[in-house]
């Protein structure tokens, strides 16, 4: 028997009370019975729920509601399969997206995301879905249902094009951002009025697009307590606080990538020089849908790769190949949740150093006081004869990565005597007054931006 959603609509207090009782999937009905959305004066959703699945359905349900395009353009960037609705001026991004396997990565790796957090992608994905099957004239041209995999691509691609590195900026060869600034502060008791740790979010993104902000507040009765923000496609707040501490972050510029040269052979364009040898490429045939008029086109681009990486660019007798730091990780959402569910200090740099989230400087602070900055990063290390802010030297092996830094190699100042810590997207260097500054020459050069 086909099972229905009862959506009531109450005033109660300055607030709409929507209550989902049973809805038709049947992988979803015991997340919808679980989960209630209350949206505030100013339409914020206030998401209770059972479970962290449940608040998740919630998150995607509220979502879809605000804005089902921006999550379906989302997701069909971060797949690579946009040129399926807007055709071959779409291709080029497809291609890109495909270089990069961020949609690959995603489908390879998603048994490699804890079972825990596996189930919010799927609630999550199942309360978006929902929302479409409820309401398909509001469901944008080509929509199909959201996929987990999708979930972990749009991840991924958020981080890796648009913060990470952008590989479509390396015939410049460094990777420039967008003119945007962000500020955060935290302030310790000893400096505040009322005697308690203070942390101030302002993050300065656009209003629309593909990092528009938006608010939620989550709460279950498995201790998912959050108030924050994120992006649409996101199944977490990657930003704000819950009952014991908050964080926040801006944007850095770790040394998370480089652009290798390499000299190509003139009688085997797929093979490049390393250590004194040609060594071959590796070619990918990708297929494309490409929309042409009310038919669809399948066009074939090849995809080359160095043992360093995708190559994302040729000019004349040289390639150049792009290294990412964490390429093929896909458990950055993992941690920020992790993060969300911290309880004191020690619980949240437990989660930062799971080192899944490969940048960003972070700021914190607790009801115990602490107050916390870290320059976040994903970086390996490398030799130091190098400039590795240009384009590096992609034929020896004394340019390839070592391992990563560890989370406590990064620079960071945990309650310092001045009794604050800031960043404006500005160095680590200047995050407080006086000899708990972290020190330029304690850090590789290469490491901060």
């Amino acid at each position: 028997m086909r099972r229905v959603i009862t959506i009531l609509f109450l005033v109660v207090t300055g607030y709409w009370a929507i209550s989902s009782l049973a809805i038709g999937s049947e992988s979803a009905p015991t997340l919808a019975r679980q989960v209630t959305i209350w949206r505030d004066t100013y339409w914020v959703p206030h998401i209770v729920g059972k479970t962290d699945a449940a608040c998740a359905f919630g998150l995607g349900y509220a979502q879809a509601e605000d804005n089902l395009p921006r999550i379906a353009r989302t997701f069909r960037e971060a797949t690579g399969t946009l040129a399926e609705l807007e055709g071959k001026a779409a291709l080029s991004q497809d291609a890109l997206v495909r270089l990069l396997k961020i949609p690959q990565f995603a489908r390879e790796n998603y048994d490699k995301i804890p079972a825990d957090f596996r189930v919010i992608i799927e609630g999550y994905c199942g309360g978006v879905n929902f929302y479409a099957r409820r309401h398909p004239d509001n469901a944008p041209s080509g929509w199909r249902d959201l996929a987990p995999t999708d979930v972990v691509a749009m991840a991924r691609y958020l981080i890796i094009a648009n913060f990470l590195a952008n590989p479509r900026n390396a015939r410049q060869l460094i990777a420039g951002q967008e003119d945007i600034g962000s500020n955060m502060w935290a302030i310790a008791p000893k400096k505040s009025a009322n005697g308690r740790a203070m942390l101030f979010i302002n993050p300065h993104l656009p209003w629309d697009g593909l990092v528009q902000w938006y608010e939620a507040r989550l709460r279950s009765d498995e201790g998912w307590n959050m108030m924050g923000a994120c992006f649409f496609g996101a199944p977490f707040l990657g930003l704000g606080h819950n009952e014991y501490l908050g964080w926040s972050h801006t944007v850095n510029s770790p040394d998370t990538w480089d652009v290798y040269r390499v000299t190509v052979n003139p009688d085997n364009p797929r093979q490049y020089r390393y250590e004194g040898a040609w060594r071959d490429m590796t070619v990918v045939d990708e297929k494309f849908q490409v929309k042409r008029g009310n038919a669809m086109e399948t066009v074939h681009r090849p995809l080359e790769y160095t043992h360093l990486g995708p190559v994302v660019y040729r000019a004349k007798s040289h390639a150049y190949a792009y290294k990412i730091a964490g390429w093929d990780d896909v458990l950055a959402m993992v941690q920020w949740y992790r993060m969300s569910k911290a309880r004191n200090l020690d619980e949240f740099l437990a989660a930062m150093r799971m080192q899944a989230v490969p940048m960003f400087n972070c700021v914190y602070a607790d009801r115990e006081g602490n107050i916390f900055y870290v320059y976040n990063a994903k970086v390996a290390r490398k030799s130091e004869k190098f400039n590795w802010r240009g384009i590096v030297d992609g034929s020896t092996k004394e340019t390839e990565w070592g391992d990563y830094l560890k989370f406590d190699e990064l620079p960071q100042a945990l309650n310092p005597k001045a009794g604050f810590v800031q960043n404006c997207n500005t160095t680590p260097f200047e995050t407080t007054a006086g000899d708990d500054n972290p020190k330029p020459e304690m850090f590789p050069r290469y490491l901060v931006g």
